[in-house]
């Protein structure tokens, strides 16, 4: 019984550290990076633990620097791989788009925290080295431990981005992240029709494709280009052209970007339910759109 309940508790932490947003890792590895450094600086100063002389001080921060160079390569190599995957999945699915979108946002975030961590650690620990063998100085001591701790931080960061990008379900979690930014579990207290907002989406997705093959055919017809097949242009760009185009204001093109990542999310493992506000959304935006590219004048 006592084995079951540490199992589930160990579970529901792990799941929690999961869906982390970046903004909270970021602050929860510099709550530990303080927290570390200040007691390790603390501890060095009133009652160290182990004293290192200079060879120590040199071999052990010169080999952190390296390794975490080294680390940082691997990750930023295995990054650029990744991107190509999620593109080439977003080229196969376009259902995908918003969600990997999503996903891309996250790691690009997280990767830019690691490269600032990897750089004060190879900077601090080029301090220590510089203090190596001045044991008197003020920062002699702070450096070695501050050092020390930002290492920790860093391998843990690494680790979370490695384990975060291999997780076999980051699709179905990024969809689940964007649903909760756009229609969170309170908003849909009042249940609306998912099967209404889908068949919404349908028709507006079929309203933009038509606009779209009417703008670029006529496009076409001025520039004296010769006329081709229509090829399906993300619904997000036609968005973009009709907002260009003045055709809708600000706060239609956003309402109708929300409404396509919600779909998004929907189809790609969130959870199948929206508000009535949101279905009230779509509708609006359906008659809206159809109002808009019945007026013709492309």
């Amino acid at each position: 019984m006592i084995c079951s309940f540490d199992s589930e508790i160990v579970q529901a932490f792990i799941e929690k550290c999961r869906n982390l947003l970046p903004c909270e890792v970021i602050a929860f590895s510099l709550f530990i990076f303080t927290f570390l450094s200040t007691a390790s600086a603390l501890i060095g100063y009133l009652r160290p633990i182990v004293i290192l002389n200079d060879n120590q001080i040199l071999y052990l921060f010169s080999t952190s620097a390296q390794v975490i160079a080294a680390i940082y390569g691997l990750t930023l190599t295995g990054y650029i791989f990744l991107r190509s995957e999620l593109n080439r999945e977003q080229d196969i699915d376009n259902s995908k788009t918003e969600v990997i979108d999503s996903l891309k946002k996250r790691y690009y975030s997280l990767l830019i925290f690691i490269t600032f961590l990897s750089i004060f650690t190879i900077l601090i620990s080029n301090f220590a080295i510089s203090y190596a063998s001045n044991t008197k100085s003020l920062f002699s001591i702070p450096s070695i431990n501050i050092g020390q701790s930002l290492l920790v931080v860093n391998l843990f960061v690494i680790s979370y981005f490695i384990f975060d990008i291999l997780d076999p379900k980051n699709i179905e979690r990024a969809g689940k992240a964007l649903q909760q930014s756009i229609d969170p579990p309170e908003s849909r207290e009042h249940k609306g029709s998912v099967e209404n907002f889908l068949n919404y989406f349908v028709e507006i997705d079929s309203v933009l494709q038509k606009y779209g093959q009417s703008f670029f055919a006529k496009r076409r017809e001025q520039s004296g280009e010769p006329d081709k097949p229509y090829n399906r242009v993300p619904t997000k760009m036609l968005v973009d052209t009709l907002f260009r185009e003045n055709k809708i204001t600000l706060e239609d093109k956003d309402e109708i970007k929300h409404l396509i990542s919600l779909r998004s999310a929907i189809v790609n493992g969130a959870v199948p339910e929206v508000s009535l506000k949101i279905e009230n959304s779509a509708r609006n935006a359906l008659n809206k759109l159809s109002t808009v590219v019945g007026q013709g004048g492309f």
